[in-house]
């Protein structure tokens, strides 16, 4: 079984019973106390699994859940529930593409924009579906970061001479012909938790050893480039992208 090892610094055991002591949804105070208990200090030596259970009224697989949460995508995660992958969707990809089609037409007559009940009332009626709600409509929008109802506006700002220079030079980066010499890429950054092996030694005349437990080992930067015909020799180095 993998162990994830969960080891709290002085400011998140700080967080954890302020929250505890405020109080809340009763599912994120009871996985703080769970954190608070697996925290890997002296004072919790004798909390095993079974204490948890029997004190928190839960089971194995949700310390376990919480502990791993915790050490691979942080505190908030650990203090929500488990994400439903797999999930049976009710809402196939043919209902959604109809939905969306519907929400970015022109609305019915005498209406200024699609509401939820509208665009479930037009999928029954255009025997998409024999029947949905509007709260699954809500959803599935909401999921693909759709919604019709608002309207957003944006702008530019005063297209001054140096404005017009600027844009020009950036404009013309796209215009440029193909040299693999100078290559044209895109920058892209993400932030990810890290994670560590603690217990295996690593020797190089040995096979490879895969551990079981895992702690956290702060977050790193990921940078992705792409470009056409990009390798690595093209990649500029830190100093480089500061500069």
């Amino acid at each position: 079984m993998l162990i994830y090892e969960v080891t709290l610094t002085e400011e998140e055991r700080d967080q954890l019973k302020a929250l505890i002591q405020k109080g809340g949804k009763g599912y994120r105070i009871k996985h703080a106390q769970i954190l608070l208990k697996l925290d890997r200090i002296p004072e919790n030596s004798e909390w095993t699994y079974e204490w948890i259970k029997s004190a928190y009224r839960v089971v194995d697989a949700t310390i376990a859940g919480v502990a791993k949460r915790f050490v691979t995508e942080g505190l908030e995660a650990a203090l929500g529930r488990k994400k439903q992958e797999n999930y049976h969707r009710k809402v196939t990809g043919d209902v959604e593409a109809r939905m969306v089609a519907i929400a970015c037409s022109d609305p019915p007559t005498g209406r200024s924009a699609w509401t939820m009940q509208l665009i479930a009332d037009e999928l029954i009626s255009l025997e998409v579906v024999d029947y949905i709600t509007d709260s699954s409509v809500c959803d599935t929008l909401k999921k693909m970061n759709l919604k019709p109802w608002q309207a957003k506006e944006w702008c530019i700002p005063e297209a001054s001479p140096e404005f017009v220079s600027k844009m020009e030079d950036i404009l013309d980066v796209y215009q440029r012909p193909y040299n693999p010499l100078y290559p044209v890429a895109c920058l892209d950054e993400m932030c990810r938790q890290l994670i560590l092996e603690t217990r295996i030694p690593r020797t190089p005349d040995h096979p490879e050893k895969v551990d079981s437990v895992y702690v956290r080992n702060g977050v790193a930067n990921v940078y992705n480039w792409i470009g056409q015909n990009f390798t690595a020799r093209h990649l500029p180095t830190l100093q480089d992208i500061y500069e």
